[in-house]
């Protein structure tokens, strides 16, 4: 049985957790490239 992570993979290519963003660059169904992306917590407050 796959796990979620395997199904947002496989489909999207990336996986994100929170700031993290993991992209998994496929090529002829090998993992060629694994990239970690961290991004800061972006601020949805809006400005009263």
């Amino acid at each position: 049985m796959k796990s979620i992570a395997d199904w947002l993979i496989e489909e999207c290519g990336k996986l994100e957790y929170g700031t993290i963003e993991i992209i998994i660059t496929k090529h002829q169904g090998e993992i060629v490239a694994i990239e970690k992306v961290v991004r800061e917590k972006q601020k949805l407050k809006k400005k009263s």
